[in-house]
């Protein structure tokens, strides 16, 4: 009876050779839909883009010197001077460095996850993790952003694969190849460290002298930034930011998930697939036949990853209550990459028809997400910079509150319009760049009625002054507010070219005050 039962039944499910050509192109499609997403970005760059790009196309002397002032290490800037080298430093040439790395972090992906995953279970662990890095919202934004995080992301996933191997087995070349990659994380952002003083204490409860003797050779080649690092922490720092809270975590996730509802609802998501993904004994009918999980896969235990992913969140909670650095979703391409690798082990031990769910599910809302993101713009300085070309007249000022505005509007405007650009609090570096040294003393030292004064000045009797400005930006409370009113008392009711849109990530408003008719 029951082999009668069980030929009955056989019919009903397609062989495995059969469902492998339709996993494959499944497969193809959401990988083809990923690099596409990583391709796309909406309007020009806003304020950190337009720092980076301003900054590494200098020589290699002044972009040392600017970097001091920003406040970051140099690894990123030196490959996108190289980059811009060969390949210029319009919009798509400088964002395209961040989408290859993008699209390297999906092979790296997939090996981290066949690593995690060991021998039995490796293959399906990395396709797992490759599906949740390739439709992961936050890759869709940075992977077309002018900065460091995709190239941060890569590096840490590389680490999961470089440390792994070293725990199982210390080579000589898997050591070196720890240090490196450490040295390498260090050197592309200091939330790095947040990342690597974990790791380290991890090591030294464990006792695994020989790993933590190769990144200790490997600070040595961090030695000659010190200088530098000091500088910025004495300095610099993320005035225009507050500490972390408590709700650092949730947040994280959240925001990991992409913008609006639905991301909220992904984040949600990928949040219970993680608690699945901690979870010690796998799940009946779990695994990659479907059938129960054999002794290996009840050992895939997630909690060093989970440990992974939160702690340099930890870490920044902590200095953020002692020294109130800033945090920003941004920052945490450190944390993001366990915590992929911990999702597709959440779906790895999900029973068959929970995968296929689970799967479509995270294939679903991240197209939403990414499509929302590439098509968003991220700052309003194009519509600013097109209104002031089509409308300003040469000698017209041009005056920015906050400071933060300018590098945008700067990048976009040609010497050939002969506009005189004044930033508030910051006439030494001018419009291309902000210098965050001393950042909170240099804006309290100018008031609102000093900066409209600077403007009129220059301004003369015979040229407009247009005010490019946005609320909300801290330690300007109010302070572009009044700088509008003291232009207006001097030269009548400004004239709105641009509006604010509160959608934008970098939202400003273009006001003229023309010259008083006599």
């Amino acid at each position: 009876m029951t082999a009668t039962r069980e030929r009955a039944r056989t019919p009903l499910a397609p062989p495995e050779s059969a469902r492998r050509p339709l996993l494959v192109a499944g497969l193809a499609a959401v990988l083809i839909a990923s690099v596409v997403l990583r391709l796309v970005a909406a309007g020009p760059l806003w304020l950190d883009e337009s720092l980076s790009a301003e900054i590494a196309r200098r020589p290699l002397g002044a972009m040392f010197t600017a970097l001091r002032h920003d406040g970051s290490p140099p690894l990123y800037y030196l490959v996108l001077h190289v980059w811009i080298a060969l390949f210029g430093t319009s919009t798509t040439a400088v964002r395209s460095l961040s989408s290859v790395f993008a699209v390297l972090s999906l092979p790296l992906a997939y090996l981290a996850g066949r690593q995690v995953g060991g021998r039995g279970y490796g293959r399906q662990l990395g396709l797992w993790t490759l599906l949740v890095v390739s439709m992961a919202p936050w890759t869709f934004r940075y992977a077309t952003e002018t900065r460091m995080y995709m190239l941060l992301f890569d590096l840490v996933l590389v680490g999961i694969v470089v440390l792994a191997r070293a725990l199982e087995r210390p080579t000589t070349g898997r050591l070196v190849a720890v240090g490196a990659v450490t040295l390498a994380i260090a050197y592309t952002h200091y939330w790095g460290l947040y990342l690597i003083a974990p790791v380290v204490l991890a090591l030294l409860v464990r006792r695994r002298w020989r790993i933590l003797a190769a990144m200790a050779i490997s600070a040595i080649g961090y030695l000659p930034w010190l200088p530098s690092l000091l500088y910025q922490l004495r300095y610099t720092g993320t005035p225009w930011a507050q500490p972390p809270s408590l709700t650092i975590f949730t947040d994280t996730v959240v925001q990991w998930g992409g913008p609006g509802q639905t991301g909220a609802l992904f984040g949600v998501g990928l949040l219970l697939l993680a608690a699945a993904g901690v979870a010690v004994v796998a799940w009946p009918g779990a695994g990659a036949t479907g059938g129960a999980p054999d002794r290996e896969a009840r050992h895939l235990d997630g909690r060093w990853l989970a440990a992974a992913a939160a702690a340099p969140l930890v870490v920044a909670l902590v200095l953020g209550a002692v020294t109130h650095a800033g945090y920003a979703i941004r920052y945490t391409a450190v944390a993001l990459p366990a915590f992929c690798v911990l999702v597709g082990l959440g779906l790895l031990r999900l029973p068959r028809r929970g995968q296929v769910v689970a799967a479509a599910l995270v294939v679903v809302l991240g197209v939403v997400a990414g499509v929302s993101t590439d098509t968003t713009p991220r700052t309003q300085a194009g519509a600013v910079a097109h209104a002031l070309l089509q409308q300003a007249r040469p000698g017209d000022v041009v005056g920015f509150c906050p400071d933060q505005l300018s590098p945008a509007v700067h990048r976009l405007l040609p010497a050939s319009a002969d506009l005189t650009q004044i930033a508030y609090a910051d006439p030494t570096e001018g419009p291309a760049l902000v210098d965050w040294v001393d950042y909170a003393q240099h804006v309290a030292d100018v008031t609102p009625q000093e900066f409209a004064d600077h403007l009129l000045a220059a301004a003369g009797a015979g040229h407009t002054v247009w005010l490019v400005s946005s609320p909300g930006y801290r330690l300007f409370d109010g302070t572009c507010q009044q700088a509008g009113v003291d232009l207006a008392a001097a030269r009548g009711p400004g004239s709105t070219y641009v509006a604010l849109r509160a959608g934008v990530f970098e939202h400003e408003s273009l006001v003229a005050y023309p010259v008083l008719a006599r």
